[in-house]
């Protein structure tokens, strides 16, 4: 699956093939729909490996690592070890393959809090 966009038309791509249970289809969709409020909505430039990592870090905490326990939102424990080898899997997987990992280091304490759009940048969750 794949969030893509030409700077008019934005598009998720799912592929049937590669998603076998509806979990899986939810939890892909979710991941990439995060990746389209980034780009659409905050102005993420993704050809910025910070900015990637980034959305991938934000992807994978509120769909692949979601149902890890988050341990008081403290930067350590399962949830924040899932998200950061999700992201860095991720992040070097397309172009930013040599500085991929580094640029999640480095993003992991703003994006990983972050909760846009299921919470405003205050906290406030929208129903």
């Amino acid at each position: 699956a794949f969030f893509s966009s030409n700077g008019v038309n934005h598009s998720v791509t799912m592929c049937e093939n590669r998603l076998r249970t509806q979990e899986a289809f939810n939890q892909t969709l979710k991941h990439e729909m995060i990746h389209a409020v980034d780009y659409c909505k905050r102005g993420m430039d993704f050809a910025d490996c910070n900015m990637l990592a980034c959305s991938e870090i934000r992807a994978a905490t509120h769909a692949e690592c979601e149902n890890f326990p988050a341990f008081l939102d403290f930067n350590f424990g399962p949830k924040f070890s899932c998200v950061s080898s999700t992201a860095k899997r991720a992040t070097t997987a397309g172009h930013c393959k040599e500085e991929g990992e580094e640029c999640v280091d480095r993003m992991m304490e703003k994006c990983f809090h972050d909760s846009v759009p299921f919470a405003d940048d205050r906290g406030h969750t929208h129903p």
